[in-house]
């Protein structure tokens, strides 16, 4: 799976694109979380979330240096920034840092407010679990709309030593 053409191994494939990506399971597993022992809605929490990625939050000096870091990185791998075109685009402005004191808006905010009206299922099933896996094939990897969909949270015994 993470093989050159020639067949090598190349670690750089489980790293970075397509093949590096797994279904993610944060939403699930704490939205299941917040459901057995919290005293909230999924929408109730998500609500700050949302009203901050629609009025925005000022850039500090960690992030503005974050997005130099990354954009360094970016300029030493050619083709990057088409390869992570929605990064490069989204929260990187397209090559240019955010001026510490800039407005950022986060471009999740219509995902957060579906998530927000129709729960996980409006990630895990539907536009948006299509969109990720389109992306992530386009990228190499093998994620399909379907595992996403078959997501689910699993409450396991943790392992114990003596």
């Amino acid at each position: 799976m993470f093989q050159k053409g020639d067949g090598d191994p190349d670690p750089e494939l489980s790293r970075h694109g397509g093949l590096a990506v797994a279904v993610p399971g944060n939403l699930i597993g704490l939205s299941y979380v917040l459901h057995q022992y919290g005293t909230m809605s999924l929408s109730e929490v998500l609500r700050p979330v949302i009203r901050l990625a629609e009025d925005g939050f000022r850039v500090d000096q960690q992030m503005h240096h974050s997005q130099l870091s990354v954009l360094q990185d970016f300029a030493r791998h050619e083709g990057y920034a088409e390869k992570f075109a929605a990064l490069y685009t989204l929260y990187l402005g397209d090559g240019t840092a955010h001026a510490v004191g800039d407005t950022f808006h986060s471009p999740l905010l219509g995902v957060l407010q579906r998530i927000s009206e129709k729960g996980t299922d409006a990630f895990y099933k539907g536009t948006i679990s299509r969109a990720i896996a389109t992306e992530v094939q386009r990228q190499g990897g093998s994620l399909t709309a379907q595992d996403l969909a078959e997501m689910d949270s699993r409450i396991r015994q943790p392992l114990q030593s003596t």
